[in-house]
């Protein structure tokens, strides 16, 4: 398996395109996203003094998408760019600001700006994209970051989002209800489908330690994650694209680790190997059949890219992948998850599909 995992890593020959734009992700990295949070706020003032003002809620919708519509970046040549000029993915802009404006990442940034920044990927990194992988991008973490944390909050406060779950129902329930009101908002795109797609089985963790023991809880949830991504791109055409955007920004965004003041030198180097192996483990084997060929539904300069970010930080911070590292030993752990439990994550992939109303 050593011998594979350096295979699976070797670049492409002809990737010179795809290292160039890796470069400029890169580059431009804080940049773009001090450019989405600086969309949010900008929102939410706006938010605040509508929602002061007392106005009906379509005069309070029409006014966020009209700022939305009128939203400019910087392209990769330097130009502007207008990412929001379509109304549907207006609507999945304001949906996404409205799901995670109150939220903070992991390095106290807002939220928001990461499906935000997903959808860019897409837009400016994919030969050819279309409105609906694009609605599906803004929207992918909404149903997470919206009602299930507030579920995990307890929160009964309507104020701290945008769903607020019903406590006299059961979550897989809330999260059915949350599903068919995205879907009520942009039938067309059935974006709450998508939502759940994207997310994470939800499994009871006294159910999950009959199967593992609590030290490899989270790598078999990983593991389940992929497996379920898989059995959803069968019916989402779209899953494996915005997932590999995802990760993509994930690459980029290491400043919750590198810039964490209460990390040692070695903790640092240590949780960089982990996430990385994390990381490639799960979209390799997402983007990737069998036979160790690209999956057809996955464009072949966004996996370029991807490739190139790894490489790149593999480098950058000295992560070995030889034989006896941590980055080859955490792959093979995920990898031993994922390949011997098949039958197990099938029958719990089906019954979480079946208690929020997803097609099996």
């Amino acid at each position: 398996m050593s011998r594979e995992v350096s295979h699976l890593l070797d670049l492409p020959i002809s990737n010179e395109h795809a290292q160039e734009r890796a470069k400029w992700l890169l580059d431009n990295f804080n940049q773009i996203t001090k450019a989405c949070n600086v969309w949010t706020l900008t929102l939410k003032e706006e938010l605040i003094q509508l929602l002061n003002q007392k106005l009906p809620t379509f005069v309070i919708e029409t006014a966020l998408l009209d700022k939305a519509a009128n939203t400019t970046f910087t392209g990769e040549d330097g130009q502007p760019i207008h990412p929001y000029t379509e109304k549907s993915v207006q609507i999945a802009a304001v949906l996404n600001f409205l799901g995670s404006y109150q939220v903070s990442r992991k390095d106290g940034s807002l939220y928001t700006a990461h499906p935000m920044f997903v959808d860019l990927i897409i837009l400016l990194m994919n030969s050819t994209t279309s409105v609906e992988v694009r609605v599906k991008a803004l929207i992918h973490d909404f149903i997470e970051e919206d009602l299930l944390r507030l579920w995990e909050k307890h929160s009964i406060d309507p104020n701290e989002g945008y769903i607020t779950p019903n406590w006299e129902l059961p979550l897989e329930d809330n999260l059915s209800a949350a599903r068919t009101q995205l879907n009520t908002v942009l039938p067309k795109y059935n974006p709450g489908d998508a939502a759940l797609d994207l997310m994470a089985p939800v499994v009871d963790d006294t159910e999950l330690l009959k199967i593992v023991p609590e030290a490899e809880k989270e790598k078999y949830k990983q593991s389940l994650f992929i497996y379920w991504l898989n059995w959803r791109a069968e019916k989402q055409p779209e899953t494996r694209v915005i997932k590999l955007a995802d990760k993509i920004h994930d690459l980029l965004d290491l400043n919750y680790i590198l810039n964490n003041p209460k990390m040692t030198e070695e903790a640092r180097s240590k949780k960089l190997a982990t996430k990385l192996a994390k990381v490639f483990f799960s979209m390799y084997h997402l983007t990737h059949n069998q036979d160790n060929e690209l999956q057809p539904d996955v464009p072949k300069q966004l996996w370029a890219i991807f490739l190139n970010l790894v490489t790149t930080r593999l480098k950058k911070f000295s992560i070995s992948t030889d034989e006896g590292s941590l980055f080859h030993s955490t792959y093979l752990e995920y990898l031993q998850h994922y390949t011997s439990n098949t039958e197990i994550m099938s029958n719990q992939c089906t019954l979480y599909a079946q208690k929020v109303g997803l097609s099996v």
